[in-house]
């Protein structure tokens, strides 16, 4: 919930030079806020662009659960991690 919340307040409102770029080598998508806000900004540039929309109604109805990764993606979640550190690791 609380990478959805940050999501919502670094990319959707902040300036793009004040946005968090999380550490590959120490990040992981489980330490929430901002990390997972960032993933989730890259998840919705890059995989599905509802992918916010759609995990944020599954929370609401409460239904989340760890299979909506591959359903919404194709893919679970730490394989979509390890692709997003790869990304931050080139720039």
């Amino acid at each position: 919930m609380e990478g959805l919340a940050d999501y919502i307040r670094w990319f959707k409102y902040e300036p793009k030079d004040k946005r968090p770029r999380p550490r590959p080598d120490r990040a992981k998508y489980t330490d929430s806020y901002r990390v997972t806000g960032a993933f989730l900004e890259w998840l919705a540039a890059n995989k599905d662009h509802e992918i916010v929309v759609k995990f944020n109604a599954a929370m609401r109805q409460g239904r989340y659960n760890a299979d909506l990764w591959k359903e919404y993606t194709g893919q679970s979640v730490d394989e979509l991690w390890a692709e997003y550190i790869e990304t931050l690791r080139a720039k």
